[in-house]
């Protein structure tokens, strides 16, 4: 392959369209023009990550550096600005009692990751490999 093709094609509109998906879930690709997609990737994540909520799932902050503390907390940051609100509203506390409290800290893992594909997405997408 040559340079050429391995530069990125119009690069402050694919930073531009991940930065916003990343903030927000299907805002990216609202971006990029892709209304359905947007549309159908913000509802899955709001489902995912309300059903987490709802369990009594814990939204992790950086609160020690041991490995698998690190992991939630980049999953949960994946997020995007929904972490922070979520967590200066105090939401996503977790009950460890609850017996829903596993299944809520998936849902909500999941939508972290979630929208790492999703910022994935639309890199792909204003790089035209998507049609």
């Amino acid at each position: 392959m040559t340079k050429e093709k391995k530069a990125l094609k119009n690069p402050r509109k694919t930073a531009t369209a991940c930065i916003l998906a990343w903030a927000a879930p299907g805002l990216g690709h609202l971006y990029l023009r892709r209304r359905f997609r947007a549309c159908a990737f913000f509802v899955s994540f709001l489902l995912l990550f309300w059903l987490g909520l709802l369990q009594e799932g814990k939204i992790y902050p950086l609160e020690s550096l041991e490995f698998f503390s690190v992991l939630k907390f980049f999953d949960n940051i994946s997020m995007g600005l929904i972490y922070f609100w979520a967590r200066s509203y105090g939401l996503g506390q977790g009950d460890i009692t609850a017996f829903t409290f596993e299944y809520g800290n998936t849902f909500l893992l999941t939508a972290g990751l979630l929208n790492m594909l999703f910022v994935v997405d639309a890199f792909d997408i204003a790089q035209g490999r998507k049609g």
